[in-house]
Parts: C-alpha cells; sequence; structure tokens
C-alpha cells in the first residue's frame, strides 16, 4: 500500500507539472520521483513512503537492464531506486537510516560514499520546489510555507 501511495504523489506530480505548466530541465520522470519523495515526507510525514516504492523497483531488478530500458522514459530501476532512498533518506536521516539499515536496503558501500550527501541534496531539492511552486500557492493553502 505504500508503494501505491507513493506512485500516487508520482503521478500527481505529472498532474501538477501540467496543470501549472511548468518548465521541465530534466528527465520529467525523475522530477516526478524528486517531488513524491518530498511530498512523502515533508506533507504526509511518512518516507516509509518512498523507501516502499523504492523496495518495488529494486524487487524488479535484473541481472542486466533489457535493451529497451535504455530508452526508456525512466532511469533505470536501480538508478531510480538508489534516488529514491537516498532522498528518504536525506529528508530526515535519523528516523530514515535506521529502517534502511534494518532491512538492509543499501550496501555497506553506499553508507561510505554517498549516504552523508543526501540531505544537502534532499534540501537542495525541497528549496528548488518550493521555488516553483510558491507563485500558485493559494494564500489560506495549508501545505507546509516551505515545501
Amino acid at each position: 500500500m505504500d508503494a501505491a501511495e507513493f506512485i500516487f504523489l508520482h503521478e500527481f506530480t505529472h498532474a501538477i507539472i501540467d496543470i501549472l505548466q511548468l518548465p521541465i530541465l530534466a528527465p520529467e520522470e525523475d522530477i516526478a520521483d524528486g517531488l513524491a519523495s518530498i511530498l512523502a515526507e515533508v506533507v504526509l510525514d511518512s518516507p516509509e513512503l518512498a523507501l516502499a516504492a523504492a523496495g518495488s523497483l529494486h524487487s524488479l531488478k535484473h541481472s542486466e537492464p533489457k535493451e529497451s530500458a535504455y530508452w526508456s522514459r525512466h532511469s533505470l530501476d536501480e538508478t531510480r531506486y538508489y534516488r529514491i532512498l537516498g532522498l528518504a533518506y536525506g529528508s530526515n536521516p535519523e528516523r530514515v537510516g535506521p529502517m534502511i539499515r534494518e532491512r538492509a536496503l543499501a550496501p555497506e558501500q553506499w553508507w561510505k560514499e554517498r549516504a552523508d550527501s543526501y540531505a544537502k541534496d534532499f534540501e537542495k531539492l525541497r528549496t528548488n520546489w518550493h521555488r516553483v511552486l510558491q507563485p500558485h500557492r493559494a494564500k489560506d493553502s495549508n501545505l507546509p510555507e516551505k515545501l
């Protein structure tokens, strides 16, 4: 169910982009994963949604991607997995870190080489989304001031 909720947030991002006619400066599927990761933590207080979605991608892992994966609109499943995992971790390292370790979702090398930078990546993405969405916010919005 958590993975389904994350997928809803991902698809909701596509709707926001379309309705607000937001500029797209990267692959839209990657953008949708990023905002879905932010919404899971900031709005729903549920980074577990991102972990579940990442886990679903990880379960699709093949030893070598099919050729069609290289021209897909989505990044490779493993790339999406680690990006979503990293954003979930970066959103709240103290809360999400133990979940990742308990479930053995990342190898030790990930912790050594990349984990520390995800908090900065998450905050930068969150700040940028805030800037993009700020002109479209309703004055009486109940969303957190800094999405």
